[in-house]
């Protein structure tokens, strides 16, 4: 997830002689931000669009599709957060995970059926897809997951029947992949989702075949891995994905268990201590798990079309449920929240489905329109943000 890269003081706005003049105050930490006052009959101080460098925030979400072998496009309006399909674009066979590096310039799929990696680089301005020269890549047997570190430098792959993690570095001009020397590192049995920690620091899989969670260092030169002290973990029953929070606390959704586990994280080791009051439940076939920076987590349910919403103690690391939890939709299977905290969207079947999220309780609303379609199999997600 993206963070912010700005500081509001103050905005305001007044009026002389019956027009609207805005007037603001702000702090330059990386990017611009500009918010513009318009004239309201009741309002003086009404705010009409957030920018950044001068330009409306604008993202896409892209959904990969394993029944259909492709990625699918949407551009996300940010005042309503409907989607609108930009195209879509063929993939290895079966891509089963999709993730994107932080810039925002390159998405990759693992492919589960080919054993391969594919990889693209991103339009800013129109969101399409145009494939990376030498792409797709090998990698080990049934590719379930793939991460990307902060810095955009490495690359990790989980090799869900081969037991192990393929890694590569990124070239940070053109999105090719190069095998990192030592390449592959094993693993516990049945490797699946994949997270890395926000500092770069640690790489974690959650590993469906032994219920557990694996984690190693990251060499931050070389991105070669190191099993950290006292990994793997125990989980519940068939992990499948991994979200943190803060860089603080994991937590791993248990799709035969059907509840969430949580770790506080320590920050210098990487190491993982189970969280009091852990695991919570989140339905039978708990899939998809996400968290947004405003202490809430969401978990996606494939056979009961539901989403469990959670508010987080930043304390504990305990999960509460939130009001009006579960939430019905066509939710399924992998959820992303965008880089603003404003909207979920969640995979299905053959769809993508969005929310509103309420800040201050995590409440989810689902947006006018959804869910809009896609492919056959749509199973995971991925969102970019300018």
């Amino acid at each position: 997830m993206r963070r912010r890269k700005y500081i509001i003081i103050s905005t305001f706005c007044y009026k002389e002689k019956k027009t609207f003049i805005n007037a603001i105050i702000f702090i330059l930490t990386g990017s611009f931000l500009l918010f513009s006052c318009v004239k309201s009959n009741n309002d003086s101080s009404s705010l009409l669009l957030l920018t950044q460098n001068g330009a409306p925030i604008h993202g896409y979400v892209y959904a990969a599709t394993n029944l259909d072998n492709k990625i699918y496009g949407y551009s996300i309006d940010y005042t309503t957060g409907s989607l609108t399909p930009v195209g879509n674009w063929s993939t290895g066979t079966y891509p089963n995970a999709i993730t994107a590096n932080k810039s925002a310039t390159f998405i990759y799929t693992a492919n589960a059926n080919s054993n391969t990696v594919s990889g693209f680089s991103i339009n800013q301005s129109t969101g399409v897809l145009t494939e990376i020269a030498g792409s797709p890549w090998s990698v080990g047997t049934k590719p379930f997951g793939v991460a990307i570190d902060p810095s955009g430098k490495f690359l990790y792959v989980a090799n869900h029947d081969s037991n192990t993690i393929s890694g590569f570095s990124v070239d940070s001009s053109t999105g090719a992949l190069t095998a990192i020397v030592g390449s592959p590192w094993a693993t516990a049995a049945g490797p699946y989702g994949t997270a890395i920690h926000p500092s770069g620091q640690f790489l974690y899989v959650a590993n469906d075949g032994s219920s557990s969670i694996s984690g190693f260092s990251i060499d931050s030169t070389t991105g070669v891995l190191t099993p950290i002290g006292g990994s793997p973990w125990a989980a519940g029953t068939k992990p499948t994905q991994i979200a943190i929070y803060s860089g603080n606390y994991l937590y791993a959704s248990n799709y035969t268990s059907g509840n969430i586990y949580g770790y506080s994280i320590n920050t210098s080791t990487g190491e993982l201590t189970s969280i009091t009051g852990s695991p919570w439940p989140a339905g039978l076939h708990n899939w998809g798990v996400t968290v947004d920076s405003n202490n809430h987590l969401y978990a996606t349910v494939d056979n009961q079309s539901k989403v469990y919403a959670y508010s987080i103690d930043n304390s504990t690391g305990a999960l509460t449920a939130s009001s009006g939890s579960p939430f019905t939709g066509s939710a399924g299977f992998g959820s992303m929240v965008d880089s603003q905290d404003r909207f979920l969207y969640t995979a299905a079947a053959s769809s993508v489905t969005g929310y509103t999220i309420s800040a201050s309780t995590g409440e989810l609303t689902a947006i006018s329109g959804s869910p809009w379609a896609a492919g056959s199999g749509c199973v995971v997600l991925s969102i970019v943000n300018y």
